[in-house]
């Protein structure tokens, strides 16, 4: 699948085949639909917010990994007449600040949550 090439994630960093699964059915949900919507929701994605170090981003030290590849990768582009500068990368670093993965264990698997940190 193209989304797959895109939107990358990692078995080896994940480690999680629930987390893999949940991220190939985004793929395949929007297979033949809303780019804008797909990226919304591949944002909290349990998936890439691992992959991308989202639950690392905290207020104290933002992490720009995930608004960077957000705005290079997945939606503007890189260089030159991009429209995005190092502020845009900073600002979506803070805006993408504390949310975390808790995976706990039921009768079905693992069950992955994203949730705000309280306090930011």
């Amino acid at each position: 699948m193209f989304y797959q090439t895109l939107l990358v994630t990692e078995d080896a960093t994940l480690e999680n085949a629930h987390m893999m699964y949940a991220t190939q059915s985004l793929y395949r949900k929007y297979a033949f639909g809303n780019y804008k919507q797909l990226v919304k929701d591949i944002t909290l994605d349990p998936g890439m917010l691992r992959y991308l170090n989202g639950e690392k981003n905290t207020k104290a030290a933002p992490d720009e990994n995930f608004a960077r590849e957000l705005q290079e990768l997945f939606c503007v582009g890189k260089g030159q007449g991009s429209g995005y500068t190092e502020e845009d990368v900073k600002s979506a670093a803070r805006v993408l600040t504390g949310w975390y993965v808790i995976e706990r264990g039921n009768v079905n698997g693992v069950q992955m949550n994203i949730l705000p940190k309280k306090g930011i």
